[in-house]
């Protein structure tokens, strides 16, 4: 899977993280208290967020509601089916239009 995606075949620190993560999956009784796993999500955050990690930075941590991408992803399909539909209306007019 790191070798599909140039972004994390170049970064060690990503490599380490998620190949650390894949070896573990099949050991997911008692993976909330692992040390270890803790450890490495800690250190992942704080390489990526700096001073405006969580675990770093008390203040954050405490207002911070709980919530991270617990959401479903919707990539904008609404505002790409408008313009989608747009394009195809215009497409439409031209072509009745010629």
């Amino acid at each position: 899977m790191t070798n599909q995606n140039p972004r994390i075949q170049g970064n060690p620190r990503a490599r380490l993280f998620i190949s650390t993560w894949l070896g573990v999956l099949g050991e997911l009784a008692g993976m909330a208290d692992r040390a270890d796993l803790r450890a490495l999500v800690r250190d992942r955050e704080i390489s990526i967020k700096g001073p405006q990690s969580r675990l770093r930075h008390d203040k954050l941590l405490r207002t911070w509601a709980g919530a991270s991408g617990s959401r479903r992803l919707d990539f904008r399909w609404t505002n790409v089916r408008t313009i989608v539909s747009d394009i195809h209306a215009g497409a439409e007019s031209a072509s009745a239009g010629a």
